[in-house]
């Protein structure tokens, strides 16, 4: 299917750890921090450069609890406090992608993932959906009209996942790899998986079985395609596994629109609450306030590779 329009969907919090991780201390006038605004700003403006998306949005995490917190009370509680040089970066990131007209969606009670899983269940099928981010948690959202446009290491390294690709890489369809995550788990979300099995043992248990409940029937059956060692940790894990399952699925239909409302006050695209389309279309924006913040920040070397300030930015 040949797709007239393509949304790029930023996985905002995943891209502005990266940038964060990846660059050495960057600092602007007066000392303030501007390594993750940089790094953000040089991974999105190349995105936009490769894909020539005709419309645009970004989303982030709230601080605050989600449903997953509910189902486990740890999850995440491994992870390290964001540095406070990172967190006031923040603010002035959101300024300039206010300045370019790409809105911003963020949600209490959500984080980024589930609101890229459920915006991306939203749009027309006549739509190419491409979700810019670092993760893999993410591959499980690629259909017919969604794709993974991925930086798998530095700003360089691309990989772009659509199922064949996904197939090609992994050997799995974008339907198992909840599945194959709830047994592998995922130390840097503090989720346990099954103890003992790793990435290998995972990917062979879901290539070999289909799915989750697929593995736990061959395990009920004592399957000898299953090693006794492996059926030990399977049954002793068997808990863990579904929780990991439901931890790590991206939630695809939540309601954008109920409580607490989908933008902050004062982003594009807000009115109704709820996602719209035709909001996030790039093209004109306030080319003079966004050259005026990189120049604030002292990172002018970002100011060449601006999107063009007119209807068809490519």
């Amino acid at each position: 299917m040949e797709f007239k329009k393509k949304l790029l969907l930023i996985d905002g919090h995943a891209l502005f750890h990266r940038a964060f991780h990846a660059l050495p201390n960057m600092t602007g006038p007066g000392g303030f921090p501007t390594g993750a605004i940089f790094g953000f700003l040089s991974m999105l403006f190349k995105a936009l450069v490769d894909i020539k998306p005709t419309h645009a949005l970004v989303t982030f995490d709230i601080k605050g609890p989600t449903f997953r917190d509910k189902l486990a009370a740890d999850y995440k509680a491994t992870r390290k406090p964001t540095p406070d040089e990172l967190n006031i970066q923040l603010p002035k990131l959101k300024e300039i992608l206010t300045a370019l007209d790409i809105p911003i969606y963020e949600k209490a009670g959500y984080e980024a993932d589930d609101l890229l899983g459920i915006i991306a269940h939203k749009t027309p099928k006549d739509v190419l959906n491409i979700i810019v981010t670092g993760d893999l948690d993410l591959l499980q959202l690629i259909d017919n009209h969604t794709q993974i446009y991925r930086f798998k290491i530095g700003f360089s390294d691309i990989q772009i996942f659509d199922t064949d690709k996904m197939i090609e890489v992994y050997g799995l369809h974008p339907s198992q790899w909840v599945d194959y995550k709830a047994i592998r788990g995922d130390a840097s979300d503090n989720i346990p998986g099954v103890p003992g099995i790793g990435e290998k043992g995972g990917l062979e248990l879901i290539k070999t079985f289909g799915s989750l409940n697929g593995v736990y029937e061959a395990v009920e059956k004592r399957s000898g395609k299953i090693k006794v060692g492996t059926l030990k940790k399977l049954e002793a894990g068997k808990a863990k596994a579904y929780l990991s399952q439901k931890l790590a699925y991206i939630d695809q239909k939540g309601d954008l629109s109920a409580g607490g409302g989908s933008l902050p006050a004062g982003q594009a695209g807000a009115s109704g609450g709820d996602f719209d389309f035709d909001q996030c279309e790039l093209g004109h924006y306030n080319q003079d306030k966004v050259i005026e913040l990189l120049h604030a920040l002292g990172i002018k070397a970002l100011i060449p590779r601006l999107p063009k300030n007119e209807k068809n930015l490519f």
